[in-house]
């Protein structure tokens, strides 16, 4: 589990302990969603997500705004969590002992090696997010025309 920090960047929050119970506690909400992805036999890759369960979609409705930050902050996290594994593997292949090196390095070192490889995974998820993101505005504004016009 990936470890944010608060706005006020002064302590660090945990996710509650794994696993979760699915639906609503008195410590929090949880809930899933399942992403279906299709890629075309030219390389097209495209995306639809949608809640697991009816329990899901209860859970969901009880977010403001139906659950969409939550849904699009979590299956961001997932998207960078993803990336920063690509880019590991990447990193292991060119240089054998990456993860051995980070091993016995210094907090300094360690950290170092840290923000490198985050840097890489800033810039392949900004080229990613460049090229995505005006096909998506379009997506999103022709679904919400195609509402406005019923």
């Amino acid at each position: 589990m990936t470890t944010i920090k608060n706005k006020s960047d002064t302590e660090q929050i945990r996710p509650p302990q794994y696993p979760w119970t699915k639906g609503v506690t008195d410590k929090y909400r949880c809930f899933s969603v399942d992403v279906e992805i299709v890629q075309t036999n030219e390389g097209h890759v495209f995306s639809n997500h949608k809640a697991s369960s009816g329990l899901d979609e209860q859970t969901i409705s009880t977010f403001p705004n139906g659950g969409i930050e939550q849904i699009a902050f979590g299956l961001l996290m997932e998207a960078v969590r993803r990336e920063t594994f690509i880019a590991t593997l990447i990193s292991l292949t060119q240089n054998e002992g990456y993860i051995e090196q980070y091993n016995n390095s210094d907090l300094e070192e360690k950290i170092s090696i840290e923000v490198d490889l985050a840097d890489k995974v800033k810039e392949l998820l900004s080229k990613n997010i460049s090229q995505m993101a005006v096909p998506t505005a379009k997506e999103i504004l022709h679904m919400f025309a195609q509402n406005d016009s019923k």
